[in-house]
């Protein structure tokens, strides 16, 4: 309960009365206390302490009807958030300014005019229970004023917080005005803002500025003639200075421009536009090129398309001695549009703009058939038409491009919705290719080539269509699969068995490229099991696998890239060959598949030690095969490998635990052979 003031003297109640059906217990401390009074000096800081919860502190001060003041609260001790709460108050008891402070915070209350002149309350008044001090301290002064020649700069300095400075001028209806901020020593995030106040009072605009950093207010119109104020409004209670300098102007309207001649606009004071109009037919293509700019910044100079309306169609920016570009739009109306050059911040310079109209090229494009696209103004593209059927499979291969950039070109295929099916793209000189798709319904497509940026020239389209080839193959007996139409696959099946081992040779490759061809096992569900890729006239070989489940498997072999030729497979069936290997007598481990492994065990003791010679090896290949003692969770213990002919050993080392050990044979690719292991535990 906060303080209160007994009305009367007597005997008082103090009555407890649990709410609903709660029972239990309560302690209750009464405290008694004086508010604490005295009076205070403004520019002399004053520490205030209250002891008992509930008390409060109150100093005067004679005030002037008219007379500025600010607050500052530190040495805070009170707990709690706006743990404190300091107010003055008017002799009839009335707020006229507060502020509050957290646990160890400070406060600030800005500038306030006291309203008449009277003897003021300054009530600091803890919240809840907290006790603890704060010292006060009253500011008081005028604000600065005088005023500011626009075109001139000045420099605006307080010393006391929340002093303001306030500077008039002479504006006129329709003037046109920015401001820039420089020479800032205000300190934090926004410390002083910067704003333009009509008669009224009411802003037109503002900047800010940051710690050591400038601000800019933009271009804006002055509504009304008659006297305007620079309000100069530092944030909280820092205290500095600041540049202010006001430029007046007028937009450049630069009169009408012509599509394909250009003209370049100059900007030379800060926050001033170019404007320049034109004449537009609805549905008219055009494009625009910004270059030799030398506005300074990302992004420094935005140049929009104005519709009749005054709403954007679209817009293109260009950063430090950066071009930019607009890619084509269609008019929505026809009317006079306008070219609006739109420096940002307080950069100024000029660019030149480049506006092109134009028509899509279009026409129809035969399946099977090469066909060169051309455009040559930028933003052009060209649209060819082909009849399509759902299901159909499609490739497209680009060539004998002479767009210019990464991705210079790029060609999509869209469905008769108008979205894309698939797409391809090509740099400077190169060539681009669109892999296998199923058209997704019936109907007409379109091939659309995309010039990318400003960028003109021509490339070569062929679209070819095929159905991939189709069968089935028996493990153990190659089969070579041809394909002759680029993006083409083929597709074999198989019935393999949960468990099963595998592994697949590739050999008599005519495809061309690394990795020209990739051969994968797929399971049943579609997920790849497995893969294995070869290089021109290359081999390639996937290593034991185990089917994962029983059902019908396929071998997709899929070439690379525009690719053609032919690739034969051969899928192998296995189970790796146990048994057990006895410590002292020497063991010849034979494998006669491609991926097929050996496995020993062996019982071990923790301490013992193991170490294996290794002879009569008949792999082929530098590392062979590899022989390895697993460990009983699987992981290796120790491992040798062994090239053609060689032997070797595996050295001594110990046991780290009792269990059953594995002497792993695992020949490296193709190789089929023996090797003899000699395995000593001691």
């Amino acid at each position: 309960m906060d303080s209160i003031t007994l009305p009367v003297t007597g005997t008082y109640t103090v009555l407890v009365d649990p709410q609903g059906t709660t029972t239990g217990s309560v302690t209750i401390l009464l405290n008694t206390f004086a508010d604490i009074t005295g009076t205070i000096t403004i520019g002399t800081a004053l520490t205030t302490t209250t002891t008992v919860p509930g008390q409060n502190a109150r100093y005067t001060f004679s005030g002037t009807s008219g007379q500025q003041i600010s607050m500052n609260l530190t040495g805070n001790t009170y707990t709690g958030c706006n743990a404190v709460v300091v107010s003055i108050l008017k002799s009839n008891g009335t707020s006229i300014g507060s502020t509050g402070a957290c646990t160890n915070g400070t406060g600030f209350m800005d500038s306030i005019t006291l309203p008449a002149t009277d003897s003021y309350t300054v009530l600091v008044n803890p919240q809840g229970a907290t006790t603890g001090s704060a010292t006060v301290l009253l500011n008081t002064f005028a604000d600065i004023t005088g005023t500011i020649s626009i075109g001139t700069p000045l420099t605006a300095t307080t010393n006391v917080a929340g002093q303001n400075a306030l500077y008039t001028f002479s504006g006129t209806a329709g003037q046109q005005m920015s401001m820039n901020l420089t020479g800032n020593t205000y300190t934090g995030c926004n410390a002083v803002v910067v704003s333009i106040l009509q008669p009224s009072g009411a802003s037109v605009g503002s900047a800010g500025a940051c710690t050591g950093g400038t601000g800019f207010m933009d271009s804006i119109t002055l509504p009304v003639t008659g006297t305007y104020t620079a309000l100069v409004n530092p944030q909280g209670t820092t205290t500095g200075s600041v540049t202010v300098l006001l430029n007046n102007f007028g937009d450049i309207n630069g009169g009408p421009v012509t599509f394909g001649t250009p003209f370049t606009a100059t900007t030379t004071t800060a926050g001033q536009n170019a404007r320049y109009t034109f004449s537009g037919a609805a549905g008219q293509q055009m494009s625009m090129n910004l270059t030799s700019n030398t506005y300074t910044g990302c992004n420094a100079v935005v140049v929009s398309i104005l519709q009749p309306s005054g709403a954007s169609v679209s817009s293109a920016g260009a950063c430090t001695n950066g071009t930019g570009f607009m890619d084509s739009i269609k008019l929505p109306v026809t009317g006079t549009y306008t070219v609006l050059v739109n420096p940002q911040g307080t950069t100024t310079g000029s660019v030149t703009i480049l506006l092109n109209t134009f028509t899509d090229i279009t026409g129809t494009i035969e399946v099977g058939t090469p066909l060169t696209a051309s455009t040559s103004t930028a933003g052009q593209n060209a649209l060819y038409t082909f009849s399509g059927t759902a299901g159909q499979q499609m490739s497209m291969s680009l060539t004998s491009n002479t767009y210019t950039g990464c991705n210079a070109v790029v060609v999509s295929i869209l469905q008769p919705s108008g979205s894309s099916v698939g797409s391809a793209g090509a740099c400077t000189s190169g060539t681009g290719f669109m892999d296998s798709i199923k058209l997704p319904v019936s109907g007409t497509y379109t091939v659309l080539v995309n010039p990318q940026g400003t960028t003109t020239g021509g490339v070569t389209v062929l679209l070819n269509t095929f159905t991939d080839i189709t069968g089935t193959i028996s493990v153990g007996t190659p089969l070579t699969a041809t394909t002759t139409t680029a993006g083409q696959n083929a597709l074999y099946t198989f019935s393999g068995t949960a468990g099963q081992q595998m592994s697949m040779n590739l050999t008599g490759n005519t495809y061309t490229g690394c990795n020209a061809v990739v051969v994968s096992i797929l399971q049943p569900s579609g997920a790849s099991v497995g893969s294995a890729g070869a290089c021109t006239n290359g081999t390639g070989f996937m290593d034991s696998i185990t089917l994962p489940v029983t059902g019908t498997y396929t071998a997709l072999v899929n070439p690379q890239g525009t690719t053609t030729g032919s690739v034969t497979v051969l899928l192998n069936a296995f189970a790796d060959v146990t048994g057990s290997i006895t410590p002292g007598t020497p063991l010849t481990a034979t494998t006669t598949i491609a991926g097929q492994n050996a496995r020993y065990t062996f019982s071990g003791t923790s301490g013992q030690t193991v170490s294996a010679s290794l002879t009569g090896n008949t792999y082929t290949g530098c590392n062979a095969v590899v022989i390895s003692i697993l460990k009983p969770d699987g992981s290796t213990l120790e491992s040798s490998g062994l090239c053609t002919g060689g032997s070797g050993s595996l050295n001594p080392v110990a046991i780290p635990s009792t269990g059953t050990f594995t002497v792993l044979v695992n020949p490296q690719g193709t190789t089929t052979g023996s090797v003899t292991v000699a395995l000593t535990l001691n």
